[in-house]
């Protein structure tokens, strides 16, 4: 039978054997045997309560177990009350009786029989005297008790074992509750400072949102700022070909670029245009993109700052001085005039014009020498001279 099944199949048995009206056990498994041990339940009861002690918290232990064990044989045990009759077999008590006083021939043959006793062990004689076995404070076996529990020294440490990993367990889960409490409380902790950090943070962004919307206006103006002003510069074109007679047609105005569209007239030139607009220094790289019949130009240019600069402002002043009417004498008008320069007509061909030699000096008398006329004549030359007469 297997070991699990041995205590099991033991208590059994033990609960078919009645010996009196409210039974209490004690059985041991010795390797293969098994061992029940019954006594009378009320009166033990009554014998603890009697010497002061509780049943329910008392363990009651058989004598026989408490008695040093024997290897083989037939023994008559001297108990505390009355003497014991014992059968051993290869260390295991196979068979107990128990009397009050000795026992007669015939019942030591009938306990003999009844314990499965040897042929020499029967022949033996009864014992004239028990036996003193020295007594244990604890049984020489495990004892297990009908209701499952076992009564041992070992069994014992097995439930204190048990209560103290239960103490350990409950003190740990003691530990890992105080702990979620902890973090429960910094939780709470954390989410109250989030409130307040949101109260705090949301002033924060609402002073962000005004500055980012001041700096959104500010950069618009800088924007305007860091390019030129259409009014101004179609007033600097005013400045530069306001009396030339052309007719603005188109503008367009891209960062620093410039593109005109002008209806020319006749009589205007169209490299006298590019020279205007870049006498102020402010209009650079002045070109033309196309040219059509019906006199219309398109300029194109780079504006060279924000503003026009000072020389531009006086070239632009001086131009229109210029274009004022001036009255003048006929003989400073002709100081005014300068020679024209020969210039090559489409369809012509240049004929150089010969330029008559400077005159040569008149030849000086004899005994006199050319020469530089000294700023200051010497006194001498005033001496030789006398006064007119």
């Amino acid at each position: 039978m297997p070991a699990p099944e041995r205590l099991a199949a033991l208590r059994l048995q033990a609960l078919g054997w009645q010996p009196f009206e409210n039974n209490d056990y004690g059985l041991v498994l010795q390797g293969g045997e098994g061992l029940a041990i019954a006594w009378d339940r009320s009166l033990a009861a009554e014998e603890l309560a009697t010497a002061g002690y509780v049943a329910k918290r008392s363990r009651l232990v058989p004598e026989t177990l408490l008695r040093a064990p024997h290897d083989h044989g037939v023994l008559l045990v001297r108990c505390g009350e009355g003497v014991e009759g014992q059968i051993w077999r290869a260390g295991a008590l196979i068979a107990s009786r128990w009397w009050a006083v000795l026992p007669g021939e015939d019942e030591w043959r009938l306990f003999l029989h009844a314990g499965a006793a040897t042929p020499e062990e029967l022949a033996s004689p009864l014992p004239n005297r028990a036996e003193d076995v020295p007594l244990s404070n604890k049984p020489w076996t495990a004892v297990y008790g009908i209701d499952h529990s076992v009564d041992s020294r070992l069994v014992r440490l097995e439930k204190r074992a048990l209560a103290a990993g239960a103490l350990v367990l409950l003190v740990g889960v003691g530990a890992i509750a105080r702990q979620e409490w902890d973090v429960w409380r910094q939780l709470q902790q954390r989410r109250a400072d989030m409130a307040e950090l949101r109260e705090s943070a949301a002033v924060a962004l609402k002073s962000r949102d005004q500055a980012l919307a001041k700096m959104e206006r500010v950069g618009k103006f800088a924007a305007v700022l860091n390019e030129p002003l259409p009014l101004e510069v179609l007033g600097h074109v005013n400045d530069m070909l306001g009396k030339s007679g052309v007719l603005l047609r188109e503008f367009e105005l891209t960062g620093n670029k410039l593109r005109l569209g002008l209806q020319l007239g006749p009589q205007i030139s169209r490299a006298a245009l590019v020279r205007d607009l870049q006498a102020g220094s402010w209009f650079q790289d002045v070109t033309e993109e196309r040219q059509s019949a019906q006199g219309y130009a398109m300029l194109r240019m780079s504006l060279s700052g924000l503003r026009p600069g000072p020389a531009a402002l006086t070239k632009s002043a001086t131009a229109t001085a210029d274009t004022q009417p001036v009255t003048a004498s006929p003989t400073e008008a002709q100081s005014t005039l300068r020679p024209a320069v020969p210039t090559t007509m489409p369809g012509t061909t240049a004929t150089p014009v010969p330029v008559p030699a400077p005159p040569k000096p008149l030849p000086l008398p004899a005994g006199m020498a050319s020469g530089p006329v000294p700023d200051k004549l010497p006194q001498s030359v005033f001496d030789s001279i006398g006064p007119s007469k």
